[in-house]
């Protein structure tokens, strides 16, 4: 949980249903302290959901909402280096693997996608940071 806190100091909700992939890229880069290049308001320089529009119109990701992989290439072209893990191209192991050496850094921060039926929410997919792991419980929060 080395890099809860710094995540969670940037803590955001989204400002639209279907901003959560936006939300939980902001909140990852601005825990990376990665510059966003433009003023936010007035003199703060840090990420907002409403700035992450260089793959897709907002209007679009509004009504659409966005896919893993444009989740990706929008936390690349931002500046953070990314790894990504599909259930398809990759094996638990693998992810459990990465998401203990990521929860144990302040440098390395992850955003997993799931279908939120398999925790018996409405809507169907969902972005979130991952902010820690318990290994004995194979817990993620």
């Amino acid at each position: 949980m080395e890099g809860f806190f710094k995540l969670i100091s940037y803590y955001q909700t989204q400002s639209e249903p279907a901003y959560c992939g936006l939300a939980s890229i902001s909140m990852v880069l601005n825990a990376l302290a990665i510059d966003p290049g433009r003023k936010w308001k007035g003199p703060w320089r840090w990420f907002s959901d409403s700035m992450l529009d260089c793959y897709e119109p907002l209007s679009k990701i509004k009504v659409e909402g966005i896919s893993f992989g444009k989740v990706a290439c929008l936390a690349h072209c931002n500046g953070a280096e990314v790894q990504t893990f599909r259930t398809n191209e990759s094996t638990i192991d693998e992810f459990q693997k990465y998401m203990i050496s990521c929860t144990s850094s302040e440098d390395c921060h992850m955003i997993t996608s799931y279908h939120r039926a398999h925790f018996k929410q409405t809507g169907t997919g969902h972005f979130s940071p991952i902010g820690g792991y318990h290994p004995l419980g194979g817990i993620w929060f």
